[in-house]
């Protein structure tokens, strides 16, 4: 009853590049997994000094818990998810134009990659409420009114779809 077409993708690709030799499906996901502390340790260095930042990322990189997840196959759809939602936290805070179609194309990677993704709309309103993109103090009040409802709406919009699609997929 699982619903990953863009896990099923990656496997589909790797088997189509290689057959089904182990150590390139090993290989993407340590490719995956790098790429994915190198997006912690950008994400971390817009919130944090980078000393802290570069700590917690390596930390990351290197701690045992997340071996199971690296050397099986399966635990590729941690990874791909857990780096969409990196990109996605990222891009929610960037400026640059072309920011907000491309971070609703990632949200919608990261929910086809695994379904725990469906909690980042609430993650995104919690780090929006708690951690303001201002660096000048402010009341819990003037956080909910500056806060950028669309791309909430939007975040909730692309889940509230993705979970339509998947019921009629897998019923």
């Amino acid at each position: 009853n699982l619903y990953r077409p863009i896990f099923e993708l990656s496997l589909y690709a790797n088997y189509l590049l290689t057959s089904l030799n182990p150590w390139s499906y090993h290989l993407v996901n340590v490719i995956l997994h790098a790429c994915t502390a190198l997006s912690l340790l950008i994400f971390l260095r817009k919130l944090f000094p980078s000393s802290y930042a570069l700590g917690a990322a390596t930390l990351f990189a290197v701690h045992p818990v997340h071996t199971a997840i690296v050397a099986s196959i399966a635990g590729r759809a941690d990874l791909l998810m857990a780096l969409f939602f990196l990109l996605a936290l990222r891009l929610h805070r960037s400026e640059h134009p072309l920011a907000g179609p491309l971070n609703i194309t990632v949200v919608f990677l990261g929910l086809c990659s695994k379904e725990l993704f469906v909690i980042f709309p609430a993650a995104v309103l919690l780090m929006d409420l708690f951690h303001p993109n201002q660096t000048e103090p402010q009341t819990l009040l003037d956080r909910v009114k500056g806060m950028p409802w669309l791309k909430h709406f939007q975040y909730a919009t692309i889940t509230g779809l993705f979970l339509w699609m998947r019921h009629h997929m897998i019923g």
